[in-house]
């Protein structure tokens, strides 16, 4: 399969990780160097808010019961189908082939302007879905699982569940080109990703 900046000079990047690890602020700090970011997470919230036909297969699938003032609310979506798989694989197979669109869309968009040197996609099931084959190069942070249910918003149940829908921390880091360590030093990372940054342009 051809990957998506293979044919132009502008590499496209992929972040990834578990659940928690850090992949906002990474996304922020590539954006800091000068990256166009595209985060997977805000492309499914603009399909459930103005993709008609994603909304009209999710409400067919969760009922109306999904939305808050005639819109699709996430956070009850989250809450309906991370207890029931079944219903999170059906939803999934509602949104990934959009969202991958979506991403192949933003790349073509952004590189044909020329404005940005590199473009850098936060995808949290990178590996899981394949998409990996459609990057230039793939960025996984690694992170202990200890720190990541600390700093993470979720109770430790959401966090097992989700990390569950996940491969484990270790097959991720042996299928990244990169692995970048985040043990919650700030600064470290900010050099870790300008470091990653520079070797990426060049």
């Amino acid at each position: 399969m051809e990957k998506i900046g293979q044919n132009a000079k502008i590499k496209l990047i992929a972040v990834t990780g578990g659940v928690s690890s850090g992949k906002s602020t990474v996304l922020s700090l590539f954006q800091r160097e000068g990256a166009y970011v595209v985060s997977a997470d805000e492309l499914v919230h603009q399909l459930l808010s103005s993709n008609s036909k994603c909304q009209s297969e999710v409400l067919v699938l969760l009922g109306d019961g999904v939305l808050t003032e005639k819109e699709i609310d996430r956070k009850k979506v989250a809450e309906r189908v991370f207890d029931n798989p079944t219903l999170l694989t059906k939803l999934e197979n509602i949104l990934h082939e959009p969202l991958l669109q979506a991403i192949l869309q933003s790349y073509q968009t952004i590189s044909a302007s020329g404005e940005y040197p590199l473009i850098v996609v936060e995808v949290p099931l990178l590996f899981e879905l394949g998409w990996d084959q459609y990057f230039d190069h793939t960025i996984a942070i690694k992170t202990s699982l200890q720190k990541a249910k600390e700093r993470s918003p979720l109770s430790p149940e959401q966090f097992d569940k989700r990390s569950q829908r996940q491969l484990s921390i270790n097959d991720k880091l042996l299928q990244a080109d990169t692995i970048l360590p985040n043990d919650g030093d700030l600064d470290l990372l900010k050099r870790q990703v300008t470091s990653i940054y520079q070797q990426l342009i060049n």
